[in-house]
């Protein structure tokens, strides 16, 4: 029976955990479909983030539900750093910030070189200044009134002392004279709604003030982390000190096997949390539909194995690490199944060998496979869509671009770069195959209905599918292995089950009163009395009657 320190402790971890899964899956986006300048400078922080937290999430998840005092004694040294960096980073918030907008180190960050160039792109991206122009018919003397940002004041019109006529919120007319003042904040400002003035020295300005209020906002939440993490790190402390107080038999590979189930969780929950995105977002390419289902139903899996696994060897059910085993030697045997078949479809003298036998023909599977009509379709639109001949300019060329992004030698085509090649302009010893014909320069056809083209991804294939039966027999000794802990996790288990009447987590203990009579023609029996026996109280009892006292203890 678990105490309310531990679940409150366990319940955090989770949130934590989850946390991170989104900050990693919303990075790998990132990475995937490319980022906006924007987006770059959060990439690297959230992948940072989400590593860090979801190690920390499950040292401290492990170390709960493994009873391992010597992970939680490391998450409670994590959490004292975490609240010494988070006081330290808040006092240098307000030093930074004490200065106004003239703090020199947030104008050597910001205001200058790389930084502010990357700043301005941002700013185009998301449109800073479009939330000004949602009112065309505002007239000068309402637009004066209004309350602007910082940013909205400094990059989104031109300063007042340029003079400058108001047309609308972000469409200025500069007098036929000049600018009122000689200032280049005057001479910087453009109509053209990706310009404006954002390379003011105004605009600057006015980014230094916004980030100076945003980090003041900041170092007052920071306070409120601070208080969370200590909350955090004393609960963490108090659940150490419970499992050093419980005194329950557990064995080291029952741990080994619960850390591995947690490395797995997180493996199936990002690989399902993939597929699910590309599913929600609807606009995906051939390529991303082509992995969507099998993304989705293997991480459903992993995680549904994983869960097994950690609930039997963490809580010690049996029934649990018994269907944990069983899925494991199916999956062993599945593992042995497809790297007999890679083998036989990718090892041609094997190949050849058993398709003399009228079984199945393996020496042609993958070439008559991917040139099937519609598999030949799927992978000819994923090869658009990936633009894989953009690298075409490499002198060593893949199999596949030498296939699908150039007209074969024979044809005596005339290059012009690595992806247009003209006909000659005579045929003078050149008979015209079907990949001479099929060539186009249009860069989504190039050479992709060559048979050129299908032989090189049958070439290919054939390697990576050579490759992947060696990864395959790795995963099958792992699984080999983790299915031998499995079923030692679950002989302790049962071990263990002698033993559980000591700890006071998994075991309910009460005691009962019975009242026993012995009659004359030697029959016994027994009447329940009380379940909660008061030794103070004296219990009168007639003659031939015996006051028994019994211990009952049952698994919760």
């Amino acid at each position: 029976m678990f105490r309310v320190c531990n679940c409150l402790f366990i319940i955090l971890n989770i949130f934590s955990l989850l946390f991170a899964l989104v900050s990693i899956i919303y990075t790998l986006h990132f990475h995937i479909n490319g980022a906006s300048d924007c987006q770059r400078t959060l990439k690297t922080p959230l992948m940072v983030v989400g590593i860090l937290f979801s190690v920390v999430s499950l040292v401290g998840l492990i170390g709960t539900l493994c009873k391992v005092t010597f992970l939680l004694g490391i998450y409670s040294f994590i959490a004292f750093l975490w609240i010494v960096g988070l006081i330290a980073f808040t006092f240098f918030v307000l030093l930074v910030t004490r200065d106004g907008d003239h703090s020199h180190w947030l104008k050597g960050q910001f205001a200058n070189g790389r930084n502010w160039n990357n700043i301005q792109s941002c700013m185009v991206y998301t449109h800073a200044c479009s939330s000004l122009g949602t009112n065309a018919d505002l007239l000068a003397q309402d637009f004066y009134k209004r309350k602007l940002f910082p940013i909205e004041s400094g990059c989104c019109k031109p300063p007042i002392y340029c003079g400058f006529e108001y047309k609308n919120a972000t469409f200025w007319v500069m007098p036929e004279s000049g600018p009122e003042v000689p200032d280049s904040d005057c001479t910087t400002w453009s109509n053209e709604q990706d310009k404006l003035c954002y390379g003011c020295k105004s605009c600057k300005v006015g980014v230094l003030a916004s980030i100076r209020s945003q980090w003041r906002a900041f170092s007052e939440l920071m306070c409120v982390q601070i208080v969370l993490v200590n909350i955090i790190y004393c609960i963490s402390c108090c659940t150490r000190k419970n499992i050093q107080s419980d005194n329950s038999v557990y064995y080291r590979v029952n741990t080994i096997l619960a850390i591995f189930n947690c490395v797995t969780l997180l493996t199936g929950l990002v690989i399902m949390g993939l597929g699910l995105y590309i599913f929600a977002r609807g606009g995906a390419t051939g390529c991303d539909k082509a992995l969507q289902n099998p993304l989705i139903i293997v991480g459903a899996a992993i995680t549904a194995i994983s869960l097994l696994g950690l609930i039997g060897s963490c809580c010690r059910v049996n029934f649990a690490l018994t269907l944990y085993s069983i899925l494991l030697f199916l999956l062993l045997l599945c593992l042995i199944g497809f790297a007999v078949f890679a083998i036989l479809v990718t090892n041609e003298s094997v190949g050849k060998a058993f398709s003399k036998t009228k079984i199945m023909d393996f020496h042609n599977w993958l070439r008559d496979n991917l040139a099937d009509q519609k598999h030949w379709n799927d992978m000819k639109s994923c090869a658009v869509q990936t633009k894989i001949c953009q690298d075409n300019n490499h002198k060593k060329l893949s199999d596949i671009q030498s296939g699908c992004c150039q007209p074969p030698v024979s044809c005596g085509f005339e290059s012009n770069n690595a992806t247009f090649w003209n006909r000659p302009k005579t045929r003078v010893a050149v008979k015209y195959s079907g990949d001479c014909i099929a060539w186009s320069n249009q860069q989504d056809t190039l050479c992709f209905n060559c048979e050129s083209c299908k032989a090189a991804y049958v070439v290919t294939s054939r390697k990576e599918w050579g490759q992947l039966a060696i990864a395959n027999t790795c995963f099958i000794a792992f699984t080999i292995i983790f299915y031998s802990i499995a079923c030692c996790a679950r002989s302790n288990n049962k071990k263990d089950s002698h033993h559980r009447y000591r700890g006071k987590a998994t075991w309910f203990c009460f005691w009962q009163v019975v009242v026993r009579k012995q009659f004359l023609d030697n029959q016994t029996r027994f009447y329940l009395f009380s379940l909660k026996p008061r030794p103070q109280t004296q219990y009168l009892l007639r003659d031939g009657f015996d006051l028994l006292y019994f211990r009952n203890c049952f698994p919760l």
